[in-house]
């Protein structure tokens, strides 16, 4: 099935001009129900992060998805809870960017599907692993989603900054060192330990 939503959208990409959710629409939602469930929910972990979009408005746009197929995100479902929440902003770029992001995340999805389980379950409890892991997608430094999966999956080790400006800084040991946030004034350095 990421085969099909990757042929669908990664693979023929519409650079026209009307809204996402209308090329979305034409890209995926005659795919198949099961091709809208996934697609509804990789917007679903594409929405987890940013708090700038409402929990009503990531409901919303899920749902129209999950319309495309028959179905509907229910108010009750854990999801929906999430939803309520974020923990940082994206910025605009973000919002601007979103067909790139879905993509990579797409990408991120096939190459992990392509792990043997016995590296899944090693990479998923290492969080500097998996962050080789997801750095090996092309262009992922490019991308906010790949800082936002890392806060959110290993929330302990990674900043939840999603901006671009911040560079990371690695020890001889191969840990996180430190942080280098340019967009605070002249920048500023964070020095924290790694727990490899």
């Amino acid at each position: 099935m990421l085969d099909r939503i990757h042929k669908a959208f990664v693979a023929t990409p519409d650079e026209g001009d009307r809204t996402f959710i209308d090329k979305f629409k034409d890209q995926v939602g005659k795919a198949g129900q099961d091709v809208s469930r996934l697609a509804a929910e990789i917007l679903s972990v594409y929405f987890l992060f940013p708090s700038s979009v409402g929990g009503m408005r990531k409901r919303q746009v899920v749902n129209e998805v999950l319309g495309w197929g028959g179905d509907s995100l229910p108010e009750s479902h854990p999801v929906s809870a999430a939803f309520a929440n974020g923990i940082g902003s994206g910025g605009q770029g973000y919002d601007t960017r979103r067909p790139f992001e879905i993509a990579f995340l797409i990408e991120l999805a096939i190459a992990w599907k392509k792990l043997p389980q016995d590296r899944q379950v090693e990479v998923a409890a290492n969080p500097w692993l998996f962050q080789e892991f997801v750095d090996s997608i092309e262009d992922a430094e490019s991308k906010q989603l790949r800082h936002m999966l890392l806060r959110l999956l290993f929330p302990e080790h990674f900043e939840r900054k999603a901006r671009h400006c911040e560079l990371l800084y690695w020890s001889n040991r191969g840990g996180l060192a430190g942080t280098y946030d340019s967009s605070l004034g002249g920048g500023s350095v964070e020095v924290r330990s790694s727990e490899n």
